[in-house]
């Protein structure tokens, strides 16, 4: 395929990203080729192959005959996406020399985040740094179409989760620590998410659970 013909199919595959990882779309939602065309200002045929392209990677669910479908998560399915997560981390901080301190990814990554969907995104971007800085290509790749996976969940901690913006301090200290506060940090922090995976899969699917402290 030509530098043309795959231009449309990666500014397709670019912006569906994009809105899969803004929460654009409800879980269940059907994304329409027609549709999203229009939208884009591109022929369905870049959208199908877009489509095709992130259903393989777990990001949408293929139903043969009706289209691509934004994923409806139990609570399994969240808690083992959580595990998964740990897993990756685990495998790139594993990597690391256990007695010989981080350099810490910086004041920009670190900065105190103001409320609860802040502590979110400020730790999604420091378990992406850490496992830039210490992974191989085809492991922050794996990480970063979970992260994706992931991200609907992750919109909604807050509803669920209480003193987020505490936890990104224990967690922002890991990162001036070494390896092995880190590796604690991520067992810690996967831990009580996978704890409430079934009231996030709730919070998912259109209730507003109370926040519960854990």
């Amino acid at each position: 395929m030509n530098a043309t013909r795959r231009e449309p199919f990666q500014l397709a595959l670019a912006e569906l990203r994009r809105r899969l990882a803004a929460g654009t779309y409800p879980p269940g939602t059907r994304l329409a080729a027609a549709d999203l065309a229009g939208e884009l200002g591109l022929s369905a045929t870049p959208i199908r192959e877009a489509l095709a392209r992130l259903a393989g990677e777990g990001l949408l669910d293929e139903r043969r005959g009706e289209g691509a479908f934004l994923p409806l998560y139990a609570g399994q399915d969240v808690a083992d996406l959580y595990r998964l997560s740990q897993a990756h981390l685990q495998a790139a901080l594993q990597g690391a020399h256990v007695d010989r301190p981080a350099n810490g990814l910086g004041a920009a990554i670190l900065e105190r985040p103001a409320d609860a969907a802040s502590a979110v995104v400020a730790a999604d971007r420091l378990f992406a740094g850490w496992v830039a800085e210490q992974a191989g290509r085809r492991l922050a790749l794996s990480f970063g179409r979970l992260q994706l996976q992931l991200a609907p969940v992750r919109r909604l901690e807050p509803l669920c989760l209480p003193d987020l913006t505490a936890e990104w301090a224990r967690l922002a200290a890991a990162d001036r620590g070494g390896a092995r506060e880190r590796l604690a940090a991520v067992r810690q922090f996967h831990a009580r998410r996978v704890r409430m995976a079934g009231r996030l899969a709730d919070a998912l699917a259109g209730g507003r659970p109370a926040i519960a402290p854990l």
